[in-house]
């Protein structure tokens, strides 16, 4: 998985915290309404208690989602740069460990010439689909190649 992957992850996971927290806050909310609406019947409470007991539920509630949502992006946070840090250690070691197999392989393009090593003419006439190369010299296989 890429960084930028598990950025989009996170982002997703950002995005789904954000909406778990409204959900809750609205859900908390509508108890607390209820609560008071029923409370106030039953106890005959007045109106301005009720109204009271509603804000203090929903500030409860909005604290509580805020601070979930700040532990989840503390997380995320971390987990993006455990991530990234991950990524650029991998990428270090493939290109450590691609350096001795792209200098051992050269490609060559055009046509062949005296410039180019045996090896690199036999595996051309392999690839042009050539037969009896395997022993010819250079000189005697670039002027086959080169007809």
């Amino acid at each position: 998985m890429t960084a930028e992957q598990k950025k989009s992850g996170l982002a997703a996971f950002f995005a789904r915290a954000k909406k778990t927290a409204t959900t809750e806050i609205n859900d908390v909310a509508e108890t607390a309404e209820k609560v008071a609406k029923d409370v106030g019947r039953k106890v005959g409470a007045t109106a301005a208690e009720v109204k009271h007991e509603v804000v203090d539920a929903t500030k409860k509630a909005q604290s509580t989602a805020k601070s979930t949502v700040k532990k989840a992006q503390s997380t995320a946070k971390t987990t993006v740069k455990k991530a990234t840090t991950t990524a650029k250690k991998a990428e270090k070691a493939v290109t450590k460990a691609a350096k001795p197999v792209v200098s051992a392989v050269k490609v060559r393009t055009g046509k062949p010439d005296a410039t180019w090593s045996l090896a690199e003419l036999k595996d051309y006439a392999k690839n042009k689909g050539v037969t009896g190369y395997s022993s010819l010299s250079k000189t005697d296989l670039l002027a086959r190649l080169t007809k």
